[in-house]
């Protein structure tokens, strides 16, 4: 049986163009150090913020003064003690340097920083760049087809949904069209970051005959336009057991035994001449054990076998991996 398994944001980077945490690079006022020695913010989305961390160290042997730190232009923001402060030999203050673009394009400033070691401020460079909210959405498959499904047993997918865009996408409506479909494990509000990807069930579960068709459509504030998946299957009413051999004579019988599947209560077995279906169900009502016998084969044939699980409320597993037997003449 098939197990099925299901970020944070971070719609831009930050990232120092000189100097790291490891190598201090003293911006020209000797026993002062600025790390990193420029701020650049690349990629960040209009209307959302990013910050990153400036360190002051005092390299020499005596005390500095920080008389003044302040801003030289627009975009930026500044979280900082009260000035004026005294840095010690070796100690250490960190700055907040923030990022909230209002429009797309490249900005620079400074950040002016005036110490008792000098007349003249220091400027450490900033800079950053922005880019328009692109909000999007994939499901992968793009659709679904069931094939054929026996009327009243259900027939169960699984679909992966992917935030492709650079924005969070809360979904504010799922919901299904089609007689028969339908879909678990996706609720209303949930959040998706981008790059973030979610995956959910969606089944097929015939109560007439014939081709059916539906979609799964989902909407989102941030989308301009929801996105639907297209749905397809076929209902089938003859679940008859595939007919005896012909030969009266021959006696085969093909064993077959699995695994269990978490939540099943019981199985179905499904046969084909071909591989890959479509499938014909062997048993009209589940069985509870993990294991088959098909004494309903023909000599010099050879078959495929898949099984499906079935849970407490009804609902039917999609096929397992399939298994072949050759029976010999």
């Amino acid at each position: 049986m098939t197990v099925l398994a299901a970020g944070m944001t971070g719609c831009a980077g930050v990232s120092a163009q000189k100097g790291d945490a490891t190598d201090p690079t003293p911006t020209g006022a000797d026993g002062l150090a600025v790390v990193p020695s420029s701020v650049n913010f690349t990629g960040v989305v209009v209307g959302q913020s990013n910050s990153q961390t400036v360190t002051l160290k005092n390299t020499g042997k005596n005390a500095i003064k920080i008389t003044n730190l302040t801003l030289s232009g627009s975009g930026f923001t500044l979280k900082a003690p009260a000035v004026p402060l005294s840095l010690a030999p070796n100690a250490s203050q960190s700055l907040t340097v923030g990022y909230t673009p209002t429009k797309s394009g490249t900005i620079t400033a400074k950040l002016l920083i005036t110490s008792s070691l000098s007349k003249t401020a220091e400027s450490i460079p900033l800079s950053g760049s922005s880019q328009s909210p692109a909000p999007a959405v994939s499901f992968s498959p793009n659709s679904l087809n069931f094939g054929s499904v026996q009327v009243s047993s259900t027939s169960t997918k699984t679909v992966t949904l992917q935030n492709t865009g650079n924005v969070d996408i809360k979904i504010s409506s799922a919901k299904v069209a089609g007689t028969g479909f339908g879909f678990s494990n996706l609720a209303n509000g949930l959040t998706i970051s981008p790059s973030q990807s979610v995956t959910f069930q969606v089944y097929f579960k015939p109560t007439v005959s014939g081709a059916a068709s539906g979609s799964l459509s989902l909407s989102s504030a941030n989308l301009t336009s929801s996105v639907a998946l297209a749905l397809n299957g076929t209902g089938l009413t003859s679940s008859s057991p595939p007919s005896a051999p012909s030969d009266p004579s021959a006696s085969h019988t093909v064993k077959l035994a699995w695994d269990s599947s978490d939540g099943a209560v019981g199985y179905y077995v499904y046969r084909s001449t071909t591989s890959g279906g479509p499938y014909s169900k062997l048993n009209n009502s589940v069985t509870g054990g993990l294991s088959y016998s098909d004494s309903t084969v023909s000599s010099s044939t050879i078959y495929y076998y898949v099984v499906t699980g079935v849970n407490g409320s009804g609902d039917e597993s999609g096929y397992s991996n399939e298994a072949s037997a050759n029976v010999p003449n």
